[in-house]
């Protein structure tokens, strides 16, 4: 019974938060009153974790499991604008270089001479069974 306690406090409150996204109806009516449905949420938090570590027993068990599902209303926010998920990109650093430095020559480290191949093939090399060896 007890895993079935801790079952419904840990999912319940996403659930109520699922419910809260899908049905336009309960999205409208914590959207209106943010303020307050977060408060309640945050205030079932306290609730729940004073039932649970500080009454504990069968009343703290029974405080937390009627307020498991009104937490899931504390982290709702409100949008300023609809299409404005996130805050303005950063500016860009990496700005395309000015044309007089493309122009100049840029500095030319030593290194030591490449040599080609001379051309000839080194011999293929042939299989010796193991067995010969």
């Amino acid at each position: 019974m007890v895993t079935v306690g801790i079952l419904w406090v840990v999912l319940t409150p996403y659930f109520t938060g699922l419910a809260v996204a899908w049905s336009p109806p309960a999205n409208r009516a914590v959207t209106r009153h943010v303020g307050l449905s977060t408060t309640i949420g945050w205030l079932a938090l306290a609730t729940l974790l004073t039932g649970v570590f500080a009454i504990g027993g069968h009343p703290g068990m029974a405080i937390a499991i009627a307020t498991a599902p009104l937490v899931g209303l504390a982290f709702w926010t409100t949008r300023s604008d609809p299409g404005d998920d996130d805050d303005d990109p950063p500016p860009r650093d990496d700005n395309p270089p000015e044309p007089d430095a493309v122009k100049k020559p840029g500095v030319r480290l030593s290194s030591p001479r490449r040599t080609r191949p001379a051309g000839r093939r080194p011999a293929p090399r042939t299989r010796i069974p193991a067995r010969t060896r």
